[in-house]
């Protein structure tokens, strides 16, 4: 039995299998050559050992099982000495198939280990060089996209500029994120490295005539949201766009990304849009650098004029056609520090759906495309100045004005109301333009502080007729959840300072994100009024909006004023006063 379960095979063309039912064995036995019975084995072809072995099990003719069973048992340790020595035998290889076996094998080795080198290399270049990586996907010939000529200022000169692959210009910049050595409580401004003027940018000084101004669409954005760009290529059309990329990816894998997007959403035109990207990797969860990618995708613009916006906003279609009336670039000509706001509008979320993905083609249907559209969303409430509950924001904006304007039309912007006035603008890229403080990342004062800038250094504010800027409706940011920690311990701070003490100690509120901005803020301010010569040339309002008093290093957060909560942004405003 224990042969009738195991498999050999014996030399030459006699191959039995003891996996063969006992009837097999029996016909053998008996020599029964029927057609039906299996074939008679060639005795003369079988070796001597089992040659004497068949011919023991041919002897026994009896049909007894025992007699089998005895028979099968003594001839298989015989049977299995015959197949190891078989096996044995077939499997050593000779020596020439050793010898290049070993050859290959060491071959193969080596190839590895080369492959292993290569690739240590590669992810050790990638990882120290710690670079932005900036390529413009742009024709050699500086012309303008929309038909206008532009500066002829040579930016090759710039040290920062490297070639890549003899085509496109690659701005090479290192990418590490603000260090501080000591607690924020006790930093200064000349802790924060501050910048005055955009670096690498051409000089205000030189003279333009109207047909050298032209506009570049800036903008940033992190890498789940580089879809948005395919929305701007199509209201800008056909302006230059410079966008900055947050992603650890590489420019061409951006791209291709990005050829996705296009086939989903709508395409670019060649050569409208240049992509930079940062390094994601040197920056944690909280503090996204908006303001290093502003400046990054700054850097690339090659016109005399720019136009920011953040992705989430979409211009109306209209406002580069307006932008290059000629009256418009007659006033951008005559002065290097003229802004023109675009208001700012949002429609609600409204899409039901799981995911912000299945709703981008819902929402994007809702986006306003004219000036009558938009108001009649604002007359049905489907639409609202941005974020009202920011008062300051945009309220030196006048909405109600801007909504009586045609197309083109310029209104004075007669002061400022609040530190925190932050809009959108076209204004001439320059040295002297203030570049975005790289000081402050997340959430919060990161545009507002350029604006402060600019109106410190003499810059002149007009509202324009006729376009806007409409916000797409998304799930909020991690950094605006990261914005709101510690506010329930400063609701109870301001309740009951002594409870609140007794409860948590005495509060360093420079541990919370909020209160770290603030203090950059604060020495901003500093930094503004000691080290940066005023030559204002727009007031400011002091007694519509106490500012201060709602920054979290005060003692105490004092109540909005009544002429606060009466003003909204769509109200109107004659002075300062």
């Amino acid at each position: 039995r224990y042969v009738t379960k195991k498999s050999f095979k014996l030399k030459g063309t006699m191959k039995t299998s003891l996996l063969a039912s006992r009837l097999r064995f029996r016909q053998i036995t008996t020599g029964n050559n029927s057609a039906n019975s299996p074939r008679k084995v060639d005795e003369s072809r079988t070796s001597p050992s089992k040659h004497s072995l068949l011919s023991q099990i041919k002897k026994t003719t009896s049909n007894d099982d025992e007699t089998f069973d005895e028979i099968a048992v003594s001839a298989a340790p015989q049977l299995i000495i015959s197949k190891r020595r078989l096996r044995k035998k077939t499997s050593e290889p000779p020596f020439s198939k050793k010898v290049v076996f070993y050859i290959n094998g060491t071959i193969y080795l080596n190839v590895l280990l080369m492959l292993m080198v290569l690739i240590w290399f590669a992810l050790h270049n990638d990882s120290s060089g710690k670079e932005s990586i900036s390529v413009t996907k742009s024709a050699s010939t500086r012309k303008s996209a929309s038909g206008g000529s532009i500066l002829e200022e040579k930016m090759s000169n710039n040290s920062g500029i490297k070639q890549m692959h003899g085509k496109s210009p690659a701005l090479i910049q290192q990418q590490e994120p603000m260090g501080l050595t000591k607690p924020y409580h006790s930093i200064t401004y000349h802790d924060l490295n501050f910048a005055l003027h955009s670096t690498g940018a051409p000089s205000c000084q030189d003279p333009l005539e109207i047909k050298d101004i032209s506009f570049t669409l800036v903008t940033q954005v992190s890498e789940d949201r580089l879809w948005l760009i395919t929305q701007h290529c199509q209201r800008w059309a056909p302006g230059r766009i410079s966008v900055a990329v947050f992603t650890n990816q590489t420019v061409e894998t951006m791209w291709k990304e990005f050829s996705i997007h296009e086939t989903r959403y709508g395409r670019c035109l060649p050569d409208q849009l240049s992509i930079s990207v940062l390094p994601s990797e040197n920056y944690g969860r909280d503090n996204y650098p908006v303001n290093k990618l502003r400046n990054l995708a700054l850097q690339q613009v090659k016109t005399s004029h720019i136009m920011y916006v953040d992705s989430d906003f979409f211009v109306s279609p209209n406002l580069l056609s307006v932008l290059n009336n000629d009256t418009i670039r007659e006033k951008f000509a005559r002065d290097a520090r003229l802004a023109l706001v675009v208001p700012a509008l949002q429609i609600p979320q409204k899409c039901e759906k799981k995911t912000e993905h299945d709703c981008r083609v819902e929402n994007i249907q809702r986006m306003p495309h004219d000036v009558d559209e938009l108001m009649a969303m604002v007359r049905q409430r489907q639409a609202t100045a941005f974020d009202p509950s920011n008062r300051g924001g945009h309220g030196s904006t006048s909405y109600m004005q801007w909504a009586r304007m045609n197309a083109g039309d310029l209104r004075d912007i007669p002061c400022i109301l609040s530190n925190r006035y932050e809009p959108y603008l076209a204004a001439r890229y320059c040295r002297d333009f203030p570049p975005y403080q790289e000081a402050f990342t997340g959430y919060g004062k990161n545009k507002m502080t350029q604006i402060m800038q600019m109106r410190h250094t003499g810059y002149v504010f007009l509202q324009l007729g006729g376009v806007f800027l409409c916000h797409y409706p998304h799930p909020p940011a991690a950094s605006l959840e990261t914005w709101k920690d510690g506010i329930e311990v400063r609701k109870l701070w301001l309740s009951n300072r002594t409870a609140a003490e007794e409860t948590f100690g005495p509060i360093d509120w420079t541990k919370y994100k909020r209160g770290q901005v603030d203090k950059i803020f604060i020495e901003f301010k500093k930094w503004l009024k000691h080290e940066v010569p005023e030559h204002a040339r727009t007031p400011k309002a002091t007694s519509k909006f106490n500012d201060d008093a709602k920054l979290w290093l005060n003692d105490q957060d004092a109540p909005s004023s009544n002429q606060e909560l009466l003003l909204h942004p769509l109200s109107e405003h004659s002075s300062c006063n």
